[in-house]
């Protein structure tokens, strides 16, 4: 960043540059769209239109996102420019822990300490032949291997549900909730109208400054200039409110998935998460929702995460609302949806003894 006194944390952070970095700077940027304009339009394309008068239109591709949108962070005051970094990498920590829950992280070998111990080997696919690695065996084999991630006990899922309750019921949280994305909705939407307008006016001014200032015209060079500023600046305003317009529409359609989404459970609730890559649902509870009130805008869709403690070995699931991460609270919900009350008495009254097998030191393991 511009400042010297850069903190520590953000140096010693890990190295975002790279495809899940460029996604997350993409989805900052949708989330942080007023700030676009002083940082030179990243993840942004220049279109000249036929007046001269410039737009600027999203670009097909996430790639390249984090390079821009960390580039131009210098274009910013040092105290935003540190928010931007600091939110940059939580995302991106999110992210990449959202990828490893999925089994979709490429980026590195993840190395852990697993004691394996070898019970069976049996050929797996035979190989070609040859000299080289690719020519031998392929060997698969049984191992018992230390668990490295268990599921939250049922005192654990209870005190993490406590947490987010504070002195609420589930219900009054609800509310509560909903009632603060709405409250925040109408500040957010006045405040950055009142930014746009003011821009606007002042060009609308300019505008009528030049119709009614004199021109000779006898000068044909003078009226065709005129008459090209003219052009430009009625071109540059409709750009304006256009964009203007499209922006509150982004931030009403915000609000109401947050709204919606918050609507889905109540804190505490017994729901189903699907796992990723298969056509199971594990059971689990819906433990709350965290919010960073510290953002300006505390309620975007990168803000918000839900919190699901799960009955297998992911533990406790974090869902955010921007892109994916929607589309998989929206299966939880559809999974959740013809739940029955056998399960969620399973789920309330014997959580440790279901989770007992997760929850096992040593496992077995085919690698």
């Amino acid at each position: 960043t511009g400042s010297q006194k850069t903190n520590d944390d953000t140096l010693k952070s890990p190295d975002f540059f790279n495809k899940y970095g460029d996604k997350v700077a993409w989805e900052w940027v949708s989330d942080n769209r007023h700030l676009v304009e002083k940082m030179g339009w990243p993840t942004y394309h220049r279109v000249i239109g036929k007046h001269g008068d410039v737009s600027y239109e999203r670009n097909e591709s996430t790639e390249g996102a984090i390079k821009q949108v960390t580039g131009r962070a210098g274009l910013l005051s040092v105290a935003d420019q540190d928010k931007v970094y600091n939110d940059l990498l939580s995302r991106y920590e999110h992210r990449i822990k959202w990828e490893k829950e999925r089994g979709t992280y490429d980026l590195e070998t993840e190395f852990m300490k697993l004691d394996a111990k070898v019970e069976d080997k049996y050929l797996f696919r035979k190989g070609s032949g040859g000299n080289t690695p690719f020519g031998k065996h392929t060997v698969r084999e049984v191992s018992i291997v230390n668990n490295m991630r268990k599921p939250l006990t049922k005192d654990q899922v209870e005190a993490l549900i406590d947490h987010h309750l504070g002195d609420m019921k589930p219900d009054q949280l609800q509310t509560e909730l909903t009632h603060q994305v709405n409250e925040n909705h109408e500040k957010v939407v006045e405040e950055r109208r009142a930014s746009r307008e003011e821009t606007i006016n002042k060009l609308k001014q300019e505008l009528e400054e030049l119709e009614n200032a004199p021109v000779d015209a006898e000068n044909a060079e003078a009226c065709k200039k005129v008459k090209r500023q003219k052009a430009r600046l009625t071109a540059l305003i409709d750009e304006k409110e256009r964009a203007m317009g499209e922006y509150l529409k982004d931030l009403e359609r915000t609000k109401d998935i947050l709204t919606t989404s918050i609507g889905y459970w109540l804190t505490g609730q017994v729901v189903k998460v699907p796992v990723p890559g298969s056509l199971q649902s594990n059971l689990g509870f819906f433990c709350g929702i965290s919010v960073d009130h510290s953002k300006d805008n505390p309620f975007t869709l990168g803000n918000v995460t839900f919190l699901f403690a799960v009955a297998d070995h992911r533990s406790l699931v974090e869902v955010t609302l921007f892109g994916e991460g929607l589309r998989d609270l929206r299966n939880i919900y559809a999974e959740s949806k013809d739940i029955t009350t056998e399960e969620i008495t399973q789920a309330t009254e014997n959580w440790n003894a279901m989770i007992k097998e997760a929850s096992m030191s040593r496992v077995k393991r085919h690698i």
